[in-house]
């Protein structure tokens, strides 16, 4: 309250000392009002105050100086005065020159900082437009190896269907040996190409985590599954012990990629007849994969520099790791999961990754469209023994059996792809199953479909004028085509070009390189539910024909004929096999439960 009572007498003398035209007083008053805002911590008032105290203090010296003059010019007439004179008024200019000086120093400052503040918006705007650059470069980039992974795999495809449609022939020894080793190389060709692609995506920041509850155990059987025949064709004793983790939060796709650059690396790195070890156990919330090969021994030195890009050291076994495992340490950091690589108590260099439980995902939980998803992604790992050795047996297979299906009339299979080569690799495959035409885009297929009516569609979807989403699309909004299967073909597959896929309505979506062999179809069949092709779609009628009965106003003929089935009493006998009772008993029990 004191400091208001004082500034308001101090600004009431100096509005006196202006109005009597005092610069004395109006020099005083701005100073002791310095002074005051000082202590009132106002600073930028006091120095506003100090600095109109300054003006008027030279303006009071002016003052002085020229009364001072006037006094001396009246008092003297002679040198003396005149020399006193000149001293006062060099005086005075060096007052305006201080005066001058000061307010060119500070309007310098004005500048400079008013330069500074420039540069940092100027680079700060570059800054941004620099990391939008960046950003755009990265997309392009992203969209370049996704297109070159496109342009790969649609000659990969054309290369290895016939190379197996040889291999499942009488070939000459030296012709399957060469057929052989040509499949096997498209096959790592492919594996490189996605190697790239996904490698690019971590880089570019776009490759996304992507949780989902599902059966991690399950995955990894399925994974180690797949390197049964390189453990035969080596002679290498594989050994699996895979601990079941039950349902988790987890991205199957980053595991696969992970778990298949590691045994991929084991089995590259493995002389024939040495051991690899696959090991899954469950550790708490986590899950820990072992996985170990016999072979060169490292030095920690070396051991430490394996998941660098491409190492080399000499001539090393373990020269050339490629990609591989600079792939797996970056996902592995994205993921949150642990690795490491050291030797084990059997002398045995030992890759250790722990994968920690993901965050629950709401949007994917009790999702219709993600239990699709989910479907895919798991039903395509295939189940391996586990706790015990795998041998060639499992590599056996039966001479093939005589399907039971029965065609009378070709049904009508419309191929749209706009590539020549493989849209006639394709019409060659299904040529003495189906009656097949063609289209050669996307506009042409949609004219034949609503023109013909075929009984199933296969379409790419990359292609000019009218892509498959859209022709998937446009036909299932159709009443004419609506009810028509339609299975997608392409090399895109991100589980986002999966889920557009389906949101189109698509039925399947596969994914080229396709044309699996019938040996190929056969192992994995009895590798994943036991059976040979026969018997699974045997089953698969009898488990139709089941659901047929629970119609009133079906019989069993009705049901047997619907299913596929051409031979009643055969009917039967298959569906007494899967369900332990006749068709018509069964039929019974249903209904009588249901009254």
């Amino acid at each position: 309250m004191k400091y208001q009572t004082s500034a308001y007498k101090l600004l009431k003398i100096l509005v006196l000392a202006k109005e009597i035209g005092s610069y004395d007083y109006q020099q005083r008053g701005y100073e002791l009002l310095a002074k005051l805002k000082e202590k009132q911590e106002l600073y930028r008032s006091a120095y506003e105050a100090k600095e109109k105290a300054f003006n008027f203090r030279d303006s009071v010296m002016a003052q002085n100086n020229e009364v001072r003059i006037l006094e001396l010019e009246n008092r003297f007439k002679g040198k003396e005065a005149s020399q006193q004179i000149q001293l006062l008024t060099t005086e005075k200019a060096l007052t305006e020159k201080n005066k001058t000086d000061q307010q060119r120093i500070f309007f310098l400052l004005i500048l400079l900082l008013s330069g500074f503040i420039g540069f940092l918006y100027y680079r700060n705007r570059n800054g941004l437009k620099l990391s939008r650059e960046l950003e755009k470069v990265n997309e392009i980039k992203s969209k370049f190896f996704g297109n070159v992974s496109h342009e790969f795999r649609t000659p990969l495809t054309l290369i290895k269907g016939p190379l197996e449609n040889w291999l499942d022939s009488d070939l000459s020894p030296e012709l399957r040996k060469d057929a052989t080793m040509m499949l096997r190389n498209s096959e790592r060709l492919l594996f490189l190409v996605d190697q790239l692609l996904s490698l690019s995506k971590v880089d570019s920041g776009n490759f996304q985590i992507a949780p989902q509850h599902a059966d991690l155990s399950l995955a990894i059987k399925g994974i180690s599954n797949f390197y049964v025949h390189f453990a035969n064709d080596k002679s290498i004793k594989y050994n699996i012990d895979i601990e079941d983790s039950g349902e988790i939060w987890v991205d199957l796709q980053i595991v696969e990629i992970i778990v298949t650059n590691i045994l991929s690396n084991a089995f590259k790195f493995t002389d024939s007849g040495g051991n690899i070890y696959l090991i899954g156990k469950k550790k708490k919330d986590e899950y820990v994969i072992k996985i170990a090969n016999s072979g060169e021994r490292l030095t920690n030195d070396k051991l430490s520099k394996l998941f660098e890009r491409y190492y080399t050291d000499g001539p090393s076994h373990y020269s050339g790791s490629g990609i591989g495992l600079s792939l797996v340490k970056e996902l592995c950091s994205l993921y949150g999961a642990k690795v490491s690589v050291s030797y084990n108590d059997n002398n045995d260099i030992e890759f250790t990754v722990i994968f920690p439980p993901l965050q629950k995902n709401e949007q994917q939980l009790n999702s219709a469209l993600d239990d699709a998803l989910d479907l895919t992604n798991t039903e395509r790992f295939h189940t391996a023994s586990v706790g015990a050795v795998v041998t060639s047996s499992l590599m056996d297979e039966t001479s093939e059996e005589k399907d039971d299906l029965n065609l009378t009339d070709m049904p009508l299979l419309l191929v749209v792809e706009d590539n020549q080569d493989l849209r006639r690799y394709v019409v060659e495959c299904f040529k003495d199953e189906y009656h097949v035409i063609e289209a050669k885009d996307g506009v042409e297929g949609v004219s034949k479909a609503l023109e013909q009516l075929p009984d199933i569609i296969i379409s790419d979807i990359m292609m000019p004028k009218l892509d498959g989403l859209e022709l998937c699309n446009r036909l299932k909004s159709d009443s004419l085509t609506n009810h028509i299967p339609i299975i997608l073909l392409t090399a895109l597959n991100e589980e986002k070009d999966l889920i557009a896929g389906l949101k189109n309505k698509a039925d399947d979506y596969v994914i080229k390189p396709f044309g699996m062999s019938r040996a190929q179809l056969y192992r994995k069949l009895k590798a994943t539910v036991d059976m040979s092709v026969s018997e699974f779609i045997r089953v698969h009628r009898v488990k139709l024909a089941s659901e047929f009965l629970k119609d009133r106003n079906l019989n069993v003929s009705d049901a047997c004929y619907a299913s596929g089935f051409s031979d009643a009493s055969y009917f039967s006998k298959s569906f007494k096999d899967v369900f332990k009772v006749p068709p018509a008993q069964y039929r019974k029990q249903l209904h009588s439960e249901s009254n």
